[in-house]
């Protein structure tokens, strides 16, 4: 009975502690990896975005994101009560994503009105990180995932993967050590830990090449993950 007890607490110690942990999306070192392949999933060039420097802009603080020197300035995003925002030459002060909303919440994101399906969290070393499963208007399953404090498999601006755009997410860095790649976006839930709805259940994903072939794992060039119940996600490695 004393070990059941023990079990127990220690197990709600765990998912209490690692609800409270937030990894902060915008910090000064952070770099995000990302490449863009045609149609048959052949590698056409690679790119990076990072973050460096502030910026004020209508009386908020924004910090500037460079894609791969610092001579080429993208965007500015911003972080506030954990949802991000992006000011460019289109989206003046936007939000692209909010990692406070819940299963079934609706929210428009950018131009485009999304539903969250799933939310879950995994383990990547040594951090927990939720994960969250969207899908746009009128889609009957999700098109993207993001995770807290990361962003999503698509391009980092936008949570949705734009028609004819295949620039995907590699890795992230923070000040020059990797910490997340393409392939923990996949990795199976944590049983207890965050919340995950039923369309979503914690099930071992199966891999696919672009041809319908089952892999025993990632391969390098396109794959696609399928859930048990039937989702599926483009993953380029």
């Amino acid at each position: 009975m004393r070990k059941l007890l023990l079990l127990m607490t220690t197990l709600f110690s765990l998912a209490s502690n690692s609800q409270e942990i937030y990894e902060s999306f915008l910090q000064e070192g952070k770099v995000w990896n990302y490449c863009n392949y045609d149609l048959m999933g052949e590698p056409r060039y690679t790119l990076t975005l990072f973050v460096q420097g502030d910026t004020i802009i209508d009386g908020n603080l924004w910090k500037k994101i460079y894609m791969n020197d610092s001579s080429h300035y993208q965007y500015a995003l911003r972080e506030d009560n954990h949802a991000v925002y992006i000011y460019d030459s289109y989206y003046k002060n936007v939000k692209i994503f909010d990692f406070n909303l819940n299963v079934g919440d609706d929210v428009m994101l950018a131009d485009y009105e999304v539903s969250v399906d799933a939310i879950d969290t995994i383990m990547v070393g040594n951090n927990y990180f939720r994960r969250f499963y969207i899908k746009p208007e009128g889609a009957t399953e999700p098109t993207d995932v993001w995770i807290q404090g990361i962003g999503g498999v698509s391009v980092l601006s936008l949570p949705i993967q734009l028609v004819g755009n295949n620039t995907f997410f590699v890795s992230c860095e923070q000040d020059g050590e990797m910490f997340i790649t393409a392939s923990d976006f996949h990795k199976p839930s944590i049983a207890g830990i965050g919340e995950v709805s039923s369309s979503s259940a914690s099930v071992s994903p199966k891999v696919y090449s672009a041809d319908g072939k089952e892999l025993d794992g990632l391969t390098k060039g396109l794959n696609i993950i399928k859930s048990a119940d039937g989702k599926t996600v483009k993953v380029i490695r």
